[in-house]
């Protein structure tokens, strides 16, 4: 089999491996930010030990509290069995913590902002090659760097994988980098991002190679 067939395949194999995750991530995430409960933010303050609890404006008592339950219960349910079959045991966590004390609305965000971030990690990791992955490293351990410094590691990459890097240039290189949040470049220095950090703790946890084509 020619080269550029062996290596396109093995991007292939790679993600085909982790594609799963992200459309459920996708699926879930989709149902708890399109459903139109934006309307009910600003009756609903807080989720307490008895139920729903109306704001300032309804303060009418046990009537408010069943009007705002009501509203509630209005809101479209996706009948996808493979969102109930997830949705069903979250409902179960969120009533718990909520029977502690917790805001419901601020671990509703938490969770969707941690599910997006996964899914952008893992979509990243599905499109990364691996000479990008060792420059994060790179930055992660010696901080700041010139373009130019970094332009060896791109040299070698070309002379590994010289059909993919045909029409790759340097710049293309750093950009995916810079479009994926993971560095940022001001000038001709280039800096690893927050999310940088975050992405390469993200592939320690789940053990995912650095060691890919590219």
């Amino acid at each position: 089999m020619p080269d550029i067939y062996l290596e396109w395949a093995k991007i292939g194999i790679e993600f085909l491996k982790v594609i799963a995750w992200p459309i459920l991530i996708g699926v879930l995430a989709g149902w708890l930010f399109l459903q139109p409960i934006t309307r009910l933010i600003d009756r609903i303050r807080k989720i307490g030990r008895e139920g729903l609890e109306a704001g300032p404006v309804e303060q009418q008592g046990l009537d408010a509290r069943k009007t705002a339950e009501q509203d509630l219960a209005k809101v479209p349910v996706d009948p996808d069995p493979l969102v109930q079959a997830w949705v069903k045991p979250l409902k179960a966590q969120l009533d718990e913590v909520v029977k502690g004390g917790g805001d419901a609305e601020k671990i509703l965000l938490g969770a969707l902002a941690k599910a997006n971030l996964r899914e952008h990690f893992e979509r990243t990791y599905n499109l990364i090659w691996g000479s990008q992955i060792a420059v994060l490293q790179t930055l992660n351990t010696i901080g700041n760097v010139n373009v130019e410094q970094l332009r060896p590691m791109y040299q070698a990459a070309v002379d590994t994988y010289p059909l993919m890097y045909k029409n790759y240039t340097l710049d293309h290189w750093l950009d995916f980098m810079q479009r994926s949040i993971l560095v940022v470049q001001v000038d001709d220095t280039i800096a690893i991002t927050p999310e940088g950090k975050e992405f390469l703790k993200y592939l320690i946890d789940l053990q995912y190679s650095s060691m890919k084509v590219g």
